[in-house]
């Protein structure tokens, strides 16, 4: 745990260094414009330090969940409100005095990235976001009631860190890779044969206990004993041999790859956050839009996990090798069973979320996400959807121009991310 007195102090300097206005407490409520634009300061380096760690999906999602919880934790309870039905088992403390809630919002999330990056370096780049967008709102803050606010903030931020420590994460390591038993089980694939990601994931907690109810049925088969997925393979194949140039563009643009982008999650939390602020959203709005997305990506994530290792369905690579050695996908195959779709399912959950808050918008999107040398290196242009459940739907597809996913799989992914989104729509 980082050390809160060590903050406060560098804190107390900052604030004695700018100008003040003897008497002013509220920070946020006259200056809403700078409230966003601070939030978005501390949050929008997430994605692209995950990009550079090169973090796995499961993983990332996580982190863009624990830090969004800890904005709206510090958002809340500093205006008195309860977060029941927000993150279950998680109640944030209360502060002792009257405190800002954009000062302590952005202390708290600050204070989970800080806390659940281990690099030197990312800690640093979330510091240096923090105090500037600190700084930017306490130009003429009373100090006091500033380091009040940064206090509790950092108090939320702490209560955050260990809630998430709760939540199974501790216990991975000791899951044992599955292994195959049986025609039609998943088996590393081709070119470089990973173990599989995260088996365990589908054991950690939601923040929703609700989302573990969304279950999908067995996935049909369609083929011989020896080949239950053949005639969807086979469909697979016929989509590969005759992509489109837009289709393998689609492919890529929605690819999220580990090490070239802030992964799936990130694509759509760096979504929700621009197009958040393009619809001129107050920070309370924005800050619900971002932790509902967020936390649905996160559940997501762990039902979509605890399915796959559940059915356990190879992917399509494997069974048109059998019958073609030199078969390959136009996307390189990612280490974990195919049903379901992980795309389909964030995707479809984060945009019903956002069209929840939002409406029906339309959007361009230039990749949000990739990292620079990804948008050149992939060839990524931007794309427009006239509104979020056609983005998702675009991602879903994406999986099968990649050749990487069933039919099947990407519908699944899809009517479970649906089921799963019910539960954060915007209250």
């Amino acid at each position: 745990m980082l050390k809160k007195w060590a903050l406060l102090a560098a804190f107390s300097v900052l604030c004695t260094a700018l100008p003040v206005t003897p008497g002013t407490a509220a920070v946020a409520s006259a200056t809403d414009g700078v409230a966003v634009y601070s939030i978005v300061r501390v949050l929008e380096e997430l994605s692209a330090r995950i990009a550079r760690d090169r973090l796995s999906a499961p993983r990332s999602s996580r982190l863009y969940a624990a830090t969004a919880l800890g904005l709206l934790a510090g958002w809340s309870s500093a205006r008195g409100e309860t977060l029941a039905g927000v993150a279950d088992g998680f109640v944030p403390p209360v502060p002792a005095t009257e405190v800002d809630p954009t000062l302590a919002a952005i202390a708290a999330a600050a204070t989970v990235e800080r806390s659940l990056f281990g690099l030197t370096a990312d800690r640093s780049t979330f510091a240096s976001a923090r105090d500037g967008a600190l700084a930017a709102l306490t130009l003429e803050a009373d100090p006091a009631f500033a380091k009040g606010s940064v206090s509790h903030g950092i108090d939320v931020g702490e209560a955050v860190v260990k809630y998430v420590a709760t939540d199974g994460t501790a216990d991975l390591k000791s899951v044992k890779p599955p292994v195959a038993s049986k025609p039609g089980e998943w088996v590393p694939t081709p070119p470089n044969f990973q173990p599989p990601i995260e088996p365990g994931w589908g054991t950690l907690r939601t923040f929703r206990a609700a989302s573990v109810d969304c279950v999908l049925p067995a996935p049909p088969t369609d083929g011989t004993s020896e080949s239950p997925y053949e005639a969807q393979a086979n469909e697979v194949a016929d989509i590969a041999k005759s992509l489109t140039d837009e289709q393998e563009a689609i492919a890529r643009f929605w690819d999220d790859g580990r090490g070239r982008t802030g992964t799936p999650s990130g694509h759509w939390f760096v979504l929700a956050l621009e197009v958040g602020r393009e619809a001129g959203l107050d920070a309370e709005a924005l800050i619900h839009l971002i932790a509902d997305t967020s936390m649905v990506m996160a559940d997501a994530f762990i039902v979509v996990w605890r399915e796959k290792y559940k059915w356990m369905v190879e992917r399509p690579i494997t069974v048109l090798q059998r019958s073609d050695a030199t078969w390959a996908s136009y996307l390189v195959t990612p280490a974990f069973p195919e049903y379901p779709s992980g795309h389909s399912a964030i995707s479809r959950a984060a945009a019903d979320v956002l069209t929840s808050h939002l409406g029906e918008r339309s959007f361009t999107d230039p990749g949000w996400g990739m990292t620079g040398p990804s948008r050149a290196d992939f060839e990524i242009t931007p794309r427009t959807f006239d509104s979020f459940s056609a983005a998702a739907a675009e991602a879903s597809a994406s999986r099968l121009y990649a050749g990487i996913h069933f039919p099947m799989g990407v519908e699944a992914g899809s009517r479970l991310g649906a089921c799963i989104g019910k539960g954060f729509a915007a209250r």
